[in-house]
């Protein structure tokens, strides 16, 4: 309609063919949270490895390009993934990984921010609050489900897994106020379960 035969040659390509419609159809779900951020993952290595490894070096040969990742960039990454070796720390708690520890601060951050006046409906059990400022958080929390349950257990936040549909937390330390009960949810469908 518009002569961009070039622009839609692209965008079927990179996104509308039926193979990668699967990826971009994710989004459009309403009670299905994008699980990967692979694009940005690649952007964040060559953004560290030219402005952290390679910030003296215009153009650099192949082999000074290998032999840099092979030496300096690996090396850290290897130090790195032994944080997540179960052998590590032998004798004190795991660590928590970058999600658990985001979630834990957001958790604390909101938990001590007073209420207003408003009330929302607040469902525990589902994991959902008509305030609408859990779509803006990275760990889809809000102030009002936050302060809907009982303060959990200092072992949740080792153990606490994020969920792709609703709810997006089920955990039987999550206990609501109100003394409600939560039923588990159906299946999995976790994160870290892939696809289902």
């Amino acid at each position: 309609q518009r002569g961009l035969r070039e622009v839609w040659a692209y965008m079927w390509t990179a996104w509308y063919c039926p193979a990668k419609y699967k990826i971009m159809a994710r989004a459009s779900q309403p009670d299905f949270i994008g699980r990967g951020r692979t694009a940005m993952s690649v952007e964040n290595f060559w953004r560290n490895l030219k402005h952290g490894t390679l910030h003296h070096f215009l153009h650099p040969r192949l082999d000074q390009l290998i032999y840099l990742i092979a030496t300096e960039v690996l090396p850290s990454f290897e130090a790195k993934m032994q944080n997540f070796d179960p052998d590590f720390r032998k004798g004190r708690p795991k660590a928590l990984t970058p999600f658990q520890k985001q979630f834990k601060k957001s958790w604390k951050t909101l938990e001590s921010r007073a209420l207003g006046q408003r009330t929302y409906q607040t469902d525990p059990s589902r994991w959902t609050c008509s305030c609408g400022q859990q779509k803006y958080n990275a760990v889809l929390l809000c102030k009002h489900l936050v302060q809907s349950v009982k303060p959990p257990d200092p072992d949740f936040f080792r153990t606490v897994v994020r969920r792709r549909v609703i709810p997006f937390y089920s955990h039987p330390l999550l206990i609501p106020k109100d003394g409600s009960v939560i039923d588990p949810p159906m299946g999995d469908g976790s994160v870290t379960d892939g696809d289902d």
